[in-house]
């Protein structure tokens, strides 16, 4: 039991923490970015207060989805790590980052062909949400060590 939660519940803990903090960061960046790209004001203070106001929210919806779709691809990147030695933290920051495109098209897909991510609805933002997942399979791979 103890080496069950040393090696994969705690460091999947921590890359889901990780992945959906960055996830939430970039997406709500994003979305003001558009904004001002249409021409939009946003102060440094409405971003911060719109960035906390998605943390909060967003747990709702998003974390559920993120800590489902790391369970499996960091279940998956343990038994890829020992056939590719020398490259586990590789792995793991490509099982992160495939996990969150998988579960990003999944979301489109499953919900009538919409974005649920506003942030995620171009290249980049699709972009950004993966990175996301990759720094959550770097922090499974430090926390596993």
């Amino acid at each position: 039991m103890t080496r069950f939660l040393n090696r994969f519940l705690w460091p999947l803990l921590g890359a889901i923490f990780v992945t959906y903090i960055l996830a939430c960061i970039f997406q709500t960046q994003r979305v003001i970015s558009l904004l001002q790209d249409s021409g939009g004001d946003v102060s440094f203070g409405e971003r911060l207060s719109m960035t906390f106001y998605d943390l909060r929210h967003l747990s709702m919806l998003y974390l559920p989805f993120i800590s489902i779709a790391l369970t499996a691809a960091m279940a998956v990147s343990i038994f890829l790590a020992k056939k590719f030695k020398g490259l586990e933290i590789f792995v793991y920051i490509v099982a992160g980052m495939t996990a969150m495109m998988v579960l990003l098209f999944g979301m489109k897909m499953f919900f009538f062909d919409v974005h649920l991510i506003a942030g995620a609805r171009d290249g980049f933002g699709l972009t950004l949400q993966a990175i996301a997942g990759g720094f959550g399979g770097k922090m499974f791979y430090r926390l596993r060590k």
